[in-house]
């Protein structure tokens, strides 16, 4: 049997790259799981704001007349019970959310007359708060607002 000599400044250099490499592949990795990460906190965020907008912040009223109010009701439902009342040139009517309604498909391929049946079959309500009152209205009369105390 021949023993071989070792040179040990050369085990020393393999066992450091060998180490470099393995220090390679777990910053490699590293960078990956973070970038998974990143990706779906990213996801879950653009989530969590779609999940919320359900139209503009504020409304404003449209097309009540000028001696009239619009109604605000307990339920989505013009024979529920009134709760309170919003003049014609109401402002900072806050968004909750809104049910009923044209979906987009519908919006997008019937004609007129097919989407003013839909309308009167399935109308459009809003929940809003008012002045402390948080209730429904019909979401005929509400366009996009903004209220200038924020």
């Amino acid at each position: 049997m021949r023993l071989r000599r070792i040179n040990l400044w050369r085990v020393k250099s393999l066992s450091a790259r060998g180490g470099l490499k393995a220090e390679r592949a777990v910053e490699n990795n590293m960078g990956r799981f973070v970038l998974v990460l990143v990706i779906l906190l990213l996801i879950l965020m653009t989530q969590t704001v779609y999940g919320e907008a359900d139209g503009p912040d504020y409304w404003m009223l449209h097309g009540v007349a000028s001696d009239d109010v619009l109604n605000i009701r307990k339920e989505p439902d013009w024979r529920s019970q009134k709760i309170g009342a919003i003049p014609p040139e109401g402002q900072c009517i806050r968004n909750l959310e809104c049910v009923g309604g044209l979906t987009f498909e519908e919006f997008t391929t019937l004609s007129e007359a097919e989407k003013e049946t839909i309308r009167k079959k399935r109308p459009r309500w809003c929940r809003v708060e008012y002045r402390g009152i948080a209730g429904w209205v019909a979401g005929r009369y509400l366009r996009e607002g903004a209220c200038p105390s924020e």
